[in-house]
């Protein structure tokens, strides 16, 4: 990266080759580092089956055929009809893989075996919000209710680790204070080290977050221990990339 700037090379990333669809834009958290919580009097949307087929369809007849079903916030499993999103897509002759975040609190052990049933996913990245109970619920605003859920279906899904064709990789977004996974006793770490030891995937683990363009400040994090980092302080050399690969289908 350094050679190319130095001759002042410069490489644009195929803007037909990757397109985001947003699903939902519905998200059932609300995470006080994200920008959702302060857009909550906008449209909240979930695309109908017939506008994402035709969506697909019209995509793939341009030349796309790798897909992203996530491309800011919303929940994908707040659509009562994502299986069958899927299922089109699986089905499609044109689509070679799609990927997608969730937080898992909102799917089922029969929506679990779904996915394991694909072979078109390249990648499912699993979302996870304080590394225990207590932090869980601070950072999210939910409850002990949906926490539980989420533990039932990572151990559920972990249990189906041998079926898993496809990469899963986790984020992990927490308090500063926190050490690592393998420090960490909680129900919830145990289970995810668990999974990362049977299929080999990853976690990045974030306790930093930017402004959403100025939606977010510290005060929103205020007693989290997290930081809000300052934008200002970080120089943006060239043009932003996403206005090249992330072009975006909004619900």
């Amino acid at each position: 990266m350094a050679l190319n700037r130095s001759i002042n090379n410069e490489f644009i990333p195929n803007p037909k080759e990757h397109l985001y669809i947003e699903v939902s834009n519905i998200c059932n958290l609300r995470c006080r580092f994200c920008a959702y919580s302060k857009s909550l009097n906008n449209s909240k949307e979930i695309m109908s089956n017939e506008k994402f087929f035709n969506v697909i369809d019209r995509a793939t007849n341009f030349g796309y055929f790798s897909f992203g079903l996530t491309p800011i916030v919303g929940e994908v499993f707040v659509d009562p009809n994502f299986i069958e999103k899927i299922n089109y897509l699986e089905n499609h002759p044109k689509v070679e893989h799609y990927s997608f975040f969730s937080n898992f609190t909102l799917v089922s052990e029969k929506i679990i075996d779904e996915l394991l049933k694909t072979k078109k996913i390249k990648e499912l990245y699993i979302s996870l919000y304080g590394h225990d109970l207590d932090s869980f619920i601070e950072i999210t605003g939910s409850n002990q209710k949906s926490y539980n859920k989420l533990i039932s279906n990572l151990n559920y899904l972990s249990s189906k680790a041998k079926d898993i064709s496809f990469k899963i990789n986790f984020g992990l977004r927490t308090s500063r204070s926190f050490e690592s996974l393998d420090k960490c006793g909680s129900q919830l770490c145990q289970i995810v080290r668990d999974i990362i030891k049977k299929i080999k995937s990853r976690i990045t683990i974030l306790r930093s977050f930017n402004t959403w363009g100025g939606f977010i400040t510290q005060e929103d994090v205020k007693g989290l221990d997290m930081i809000i980092n300052d934008v200002s302080k970080y120089h943006k050399n060239g043009a932003c990339s996403l206005i090249f690969y992330k072009n975006q289908v909004m619900a």
